[in-house]
């Protein structure tokens, strides 16, 4: 029997941060959401105190949700004079090229006429995705879409502790490697999962396509305008890699999901990861799994990928010419990205 008690959702925190956003957008920021919620607003309406572990009971608890939760949106957003949209994605969307370029456009679009995209996880149709259904790694995904500079994800703590219980801050974080990491454990609570584990994981993400990454209390009132107009950190801010990639292979490196493994020489190797050049299937020796024309593919040397990339031909055609002299690419070097720690 469903619950006459309300959802739980926290309508003066979605207020506030409905408030802050309405003042950066009229300051001139573009700004995407990527709000959880909609789990949770399902809950109480169906009954469960906890959040539940059955699939088609997350599926249910996130259609009933999903209206409550976009209609306080854009009644919110109403009153601060603005509107906004709501764009709904599963990881799935983003690891298929052509999704996620009408995504991107999508996102442009929106944020030209001064709309704000609310990004919320398909939690009806996904299966695996609801595994971070806390929304911090689609964050980063979206973020990465959008060719964002900075990325905030908002928590229950101030940042990244160096100690829990002395509660002193980490102010920035310059590489995210096993040390950092030593520093948190994963986390679980009533009616969302994941944790500080989870938002490493997509500033780690994010940093590798170039974007910054600030973790920082939901729970300060004036938090977003803090790190934004004022310039007050307030929260741990990560840094990103160097590495510079262009969009496609932004999305290829960390996007993108792989049908099949082209397993190539030692020849192979030093030519696309030491000059630059396109893999030929000359230096192809083995290949796992089936995959057309424009798939992708990763590159497999010594059992570590290295690379992934765009097939230039379909798994038929290029099995007959593996270790030929013929000059045939199997990868050409624009649709190919080395993988690097």
């Amino acid at each position: 029997m469903a619950s006459s008690k309300p959802p739980f959702i926290n309508v003066y925190r979605m207020s506030n941060y409905v408030r802050q956003v309405a003042t950066l957008v009229r300051s001139g920021w573009q700004v995407v959401m990527v709000s959880s919620g909609a789990v949770a607003a399902g809950m109480s309406m169906l009954g469960f105190r906890t959040r539940p572990t059955k699939m088609s009971h997350l599926q249910a608890c996130a259609a009933t949700g999903q209206v409550v939760l976009m209609k306080r949106y854009a009644r919110l957003f109403h009153y601060a004079g603005h509107y906004c949209a709501q764009v709904l994605l599963t990881a799935e969307d983003l690891r298929n090229r052509t999704r996620y370029v009408n995504a991107r456009n999508t996102f442009n679009e929106l944020l030209l006429r001064g709309i704000v995209p609310i990004v919320n996880e398909n939690d009806t149709v996904a299966v695996d995705e609801i595994a971070f259904g806390d929304n911090d790694k689609l964050s980063a995904m979206v973020a990465g879409c959008c060719e964002a500079g900075l990325l905030v994800i908002l928590s229950d703590v101030d940042g990244l502790y160096k100690d829990i219980q002395t509660r002193e801050l980490i102010p920035v974080v310059e590489r995210i490697d096993s040390r950092i990491r030593s520093l948190v454990s994963p986390s679980r609570g009533k009616t969302t999962v994941g944790g500080m584990e989870s938002k490493l994981d997509a500033a780690y993400l994010a940093g590798k396509w170039g974007i910054y990454t600030v973790v920082a209390s939901g729970h300060r009132r004036r938090i977003l305008l803090e790190i934004l107009n004022e310039g007050n950190l307030n929260g741990t801010l990560f840094l990103p890699s160097n590495v510079k990639k262009e969009a496609k292979k932004k999305w290829l490196a960390y996007v993108a999901r792989a049908s099949a493994r082209i397993i190539i020489d030692d020849g192979a190797r030093a030519a696309i990861e030491e000059r630059g050049k396109s893999l030929l299937c000359s230096g192809v020796i083995d290949i796992k799994g089936n995959f057309d024309e424009g798939d992708v593919v990763e590159v497999v040397h010594n059992d570590k990928v290295i690379a992934k990339g765009l097939a230039g031909m379909s798994v038929d055609v290029m099995r007959p010419l593996m270790g030929k002299r013929a000059h045939k690419e199997a990868i050409h070097r624009d649709s190919l990205v080395i993988i690097r720690d």
